[in-house]
Order: structure tokens, then C-alpha cells, then sequence
């Protein structure tokens, strides 16, 4: 018959131990799966592993000791056992067929953006592989600096990429079309915030130019400058310099070049005279030339001879007149002819009368 109540053995001094065989072991059995084994005191263990094949391990202690003994240097002193090199302290965990994944403290050197200096140690996720271990990647959706700087990469040719998500580009810039992008229609920015991929980059470009239009453009003091009136400009239109000196202006009257103007189909001078000149001297008109009838004799210009009409017509009955110079018959002064062009009929006639 059992006997129910708790059993106590009481050494009331000195230690008590319970010894065995070399390689024996000492079983405290509660019951398969139930039951409780209680230590009041502290427990250290002093084998070379520590098997828990429970359910959940539960620990009051908020904070969990690892390397406790490494006291040697500043810095994790027992190497990677399997890989050798720096010294690593961490967690690892196994994956039944799988390779066991691990969470360690690694001390290398790496660069810190803060200092721009190498910094000792840095936190490493991988998985542990014979040869080599491989990096394994991190789940989290947020990563607080503290207001420091957050270095990517910071070594070799790496790069940060965005492969996998479905329209990155369209997270970052909000097209106005549901089908393919048309820069004509624009696009918008869903967020300052988001840091774009190039497809985004790109697109964004193609926008801008395609919906560009430059104030002004040119080279040092050679420009060009366009005013509208819709943005508040007093007149619309574009202003050329070269060397800073206004040289020409495009508006609704036509083109104005120093003091040409051109527009429609008139050219004309805001100075006194309009003058063609050519480099070999000839200039061809391939059209009809129209004389506008003069209200009255133009002045005489030295050197030079005016051809004019008017709406009276003299003795030479054409109407076409002329202003120009020659000295008199004994050189002693310049005599002015402002005469009338004889017409064929007019000067057969007079060559019958003289």
C-alpha cells in the first residue's frame, strides 16, 4: 500500500551527494510527461552539454548570459569553431534536415557612416553551411537609428534593390493612367518619403521632359528667355543676348533683330533708314517691285541716288521720280536733279521736237 505525503531526507550538516559510476546516470522520475522537480537553489552544471527535451523553456531573467567566462580581451575571444577567424558568440538554431540557422555577435571590422571610421563587431543572421556560412536574410518592417545615419552595404560592389514587389515604381509615383505609362497624362508623388527604384527614376524623366518648357536656356551671358503673360510676365516674349546686349526679340508683331523688324510679310526699320547691302555688291528682287507714291521729294543723299514715285505725273508721264547729284558745267559747284523718268512715247515725241 502506498503511502501518500512528502518524503524528506535531511542532512542537517555538511553536503550531501548522490554519486554513481563513471558515466552512470542519475534519473529523478516524476512520471512520463507529468510531475515537477523543483531546485531551490542555485543550479550549475558542469557537464560539457545541457539537454532540455521539453515543450517550452520558460526563463524569468530578462536578460540571457552568453560567453560568460570569455574574459581575455575587450572583445569575443573564442573563435568560430567552424569557420574559424573572429570570434563569434550567439544562438543557433536547428532545422531538422536543414542547415541550422544562427544569430550571432561577430567580431569584424566594419564601416560606420556615423564616424566614417571601422568599427569592432557587428550582429550577423546566417545559415550555418559546411565551408562557409551564407547570410540570411531579415523580416522586420521598421529599423530605428536613434537618429543616426543607416549605412547599406558600406563595402565591395553590393547594391540595394527592390526585386520581387509588383510595381514598385507605381508605390512611389502615382501615374494618372490605368494602363501603361503616357507622359502626357502626368504623374504625381505618392509619398516624400519613399525611396524610389529606377523604373520610377526613369519614368519620372520621361515626364519631365515631355512636359518641359525652359525659362531660359543658353551659356554664360549668351542667352535665351521667354516671358508669358500667364505667368505674370508684363509681355510675352523671347529675349536673345549675346555678351548680356539685347540683340534680338520674337513677340506677336514678328521678329525684331537690333532695329529690323519682320513680320508677316513687311520688313521695316524702327530707325531712320532700312539698308540691304550685299558682299558682292548684287541684289536680286525675284518679284514684282512696288513703289508706295511719296507725298512729297525725298532729301538729296550725297553719293547716292533715291528712286521714288508720286501720284502727280509730269512732263516724263510716268510718275517715276529721281533725286540725285552732279556738278555743273564748270566743277565750281553740285547741283541737285530731282527729275521725272521719261516714259518710251514721251521720248520718241521730244526726239521729233528737238
Amino acid at each position: 500500500m502506498a503511502i501518500k505525503g512528502n518524503k524528506v531526507v535531511r542532512v542537517s550538516q555538511g553536503n550531501y551527494k548522490i554519486k554513481v559510476e563513471d558515466g552512470g546516470a542519475i534519473t529523478l522520475d516524476t512520471g512520463v510527461e507529468q510531475g515537477t522537480v523543483y531546485v531551490t537553489g542555485s543550479l550549475v552544471v558542469e557537464g560539457q552539454l545541457t539537454y532540455l527535451n521539453v515543450q517550452d523553456v520558460q526563463v524569468e531573467d530578462n536578460i540571457i548570459i552568453l560567453n560568460k567566462d570569455d574574459t581575455l580581451g575587450s572583445t569575443v575571444t573564442k573563435p568560430d569553431a567552424e569557420y574559424g577567424g573572429a570570434g563569434v558568440s550567439g544562438v543557433r538554431i536547428y532545422r531538422g534536415s536543414g542547415s541550422p540557422a544562427e544569430m550571432v555577435w561577430h567580431e569584424v571590422n566594419h564601416y560606420n557612416p556615423p564616424t566614417g571610421l571601422q568599427t569592432q563587431g557587428l550582429w550577423s543572421f546566417r545559415v550555418h553551411t559546411s565551408g562557409s556560412p551564407t547570410i540570411a536574410g531579415i523580416r522586420t518592417n521598421q529599423i530605428d537609428t536613434s537618429g543616426g545615419v543607416l549605412g547599406l552595404i558600406n563595402t565591395g560592389t553590393g547594391y540595394v534593390t527592390v526585386a520581387g514587389t509588383t510595381n514598385y515604381e507605381r508605390q512611389i509615383l502615382t501615374y494618372t493612367d490605368t494602363v501603361g505609362y503616357d507622359p502626357t497624362l502626368g504623374l504625381s508623388i505618392t509619398d516624400d518619403d519613399r525611396m524610389p527604384n529606377m523604373k520610377a527614376v526613369s519614368d519620372f524623366t520621361a515626364y519631365s521632359l515631355a512636359v518641359f518648357t525652359a525659362k531660359r536656356f543658353g551659356v554664360g551671358d549668351t542667352t535665351g528667355e521667354g516671358f508669358d503673360t500667364s505667368n505674370g510676365d508684363v509681355v510675352s516674349q523671347l529675349e536673345f543676348k549675346v555678351d548680356n546686349v539685347l540683340e534680338a526679340i520674337i513677340d506677336s508683331a514678328g521678329l525684331l533683330v537690333n532695329n529690323v523688324r519682320v513680320g508677316g510679310n513687311t520688313i521695316n526699320t524702327t530707325a531712320n533708314a532700312l539698308t540691304l547691302t550685299s558682299n558682292n555688291g548684287l541684289i536680286q528682287v525675284a518679284g514684282y517691285l512696288t513703289l508706295i507714291d511719296q507725298g512729297s521729294d525725298p532729301a538729296l543723299l550725297g553719293g547716292a541716288t533715291k528712286l521714288y514715285t508720286k501720284s502727280t505725273v509730269g512732263g516724263g508721264d510716268t510718275g517715276i521720280y529721281y533725286v540725285n547729284s552732279r556738278p555743273d558745267t564748270d566743277g565750281s559747284t553740285v547741283i541737285t536733279m530731282t527729275e521725272e523718268l521719261v516714259s518710251r512715247k514721251r521720248a520718241l515725241l521730244l526726239s521729233f521736237i528737238f
